[in-house]
């Protein structure tokens, strides 16, 4: 418990910084823009990594970390957009802002809820919204300043990359989310594992049967192998499942509908909160099921 309690070092801190770049970077690469756009996108992340940095260390800033973050990030993406290259403007911010959209912490309420504990699940939703509001607003009024500044956007058609650079995307994104978990380095070819097969099974039958029975069948998956885990070595299986999920979770599609909603398209941002809902459904009950089918852990009686 002490050595949980003691500050991070200041080299920790910065290859956290680091990992928020990489892993924007590499989620940009998955989401099928071009060089430029990964480029902007990574340079983003490192820079709300290194924001975070200073958040840590003032709590009056850190109550407004997210907005700031997007701010600074629609602006400078804005700025890159009118002066030096067209880019897929919006596509960049959510690719730039992924590590701080509560994706995991919407899939956690609806979760718990499912299970019946309602209080922290109203709690935790109550907080992931808090956390999108503050993400939308930063980033509408980035770009409204952008725009008052005389940096009107400038929306290029990404051309992706191949299909070996989104591999290894996968592989870079794993084994940033294993630092920014603060995984044991025993377990770091594990999560990286976990984080790849989840992301490789929710792609292959989203080719074939769609996004919401990809996040389905994923979850499911995902979760037998975390209690398969749980069961067989007696250790959480959290170890297994947070970073089986963490590419799937539809933390930018929640973005996206509050940011639709803002820009003043509230039909089509209904659109997309519908199909959020639909996601987070499937994903949760693939969790449940594995549930029903391997119980977690085995008895302690």
């Amino acid at each position: 418990l002490r050595q949980l309690d003691r500050p991070p070092r200041w080299g920790s801190r910065l290859l956290r910084a680091l990992a928020h770049g990489v892993s924007a970077g590499a989620i940009a690469v998955l989401f099928g823009l071009s060089g430029a756009d990964v480029w902007v996108s990574a340079v983003n992340g490192l820079a709300i990594g290194l924001l975070g940095l200073l958040a840590a260390r003032n709590a009056h800033f850190a109550a407004g970390y997210e907005a700031m973050a997007a701010l600074m990030v629609a602006l400078f993406t804005a700025w890159y957009s009118a002066q030096v290259g067209p880019l897929e403007v919006n596509t960049v911010l959510v690719a730039s802002l992924i590590v701080l959209l509560p994706g995991m912490m919407l899939t956690t309420a609806v979760n718990e809820l499912a299970v019946q504990h309602l209080v922290a699940g109203m709690s935790r939703f109550a907080g992931a919204s808090a956390v999108l509001l503050k993400l939308v607003f930063g980033t509408a009024a980035g770009l409204e300043i952008a725009t008052v500044l005389g940096f009107p956007q400038q929306v290029a058609q990404a051309q992706a990359l191949s299909e070996p650079w989104a591999w290894l995307a996968v592989a870079v994104a794993s084994l940033n989310f294993a630092l920014l978990f603060k995984a044991d380095w025993r377990d770091y070819p594990l999560v990286m594992a976990s984080a790849a097969a989840g992301f490789a099974v929710a792609r292959l039958l989203g080719f074939n049967y769609g996004a919401e029975f990809a996040a389905f069948g994923a979850g499911l998956f995902v979760g037998v192998l975390s209690n398969v885990f749980a069961r067989i070595s007696n250790r959480p299986g959290a170890i297994v499942r947070v970073p089986g999920i963490i590419m799937l979770v539809p933390g930018s599609t929640g973005f996206r509908s509050l940011f639709l909603a803002i820009q003043g398209e509230v039909s089509q941002g209904l659109d997309v909160a519908f199909a959020l809902l639909l996601l987070l459904i499937a994903l949760v009950a693939g969790l449940l099921f594995a549930n029903v089918l391997i119980t977690p852990r085995r008895s302690l009686s």
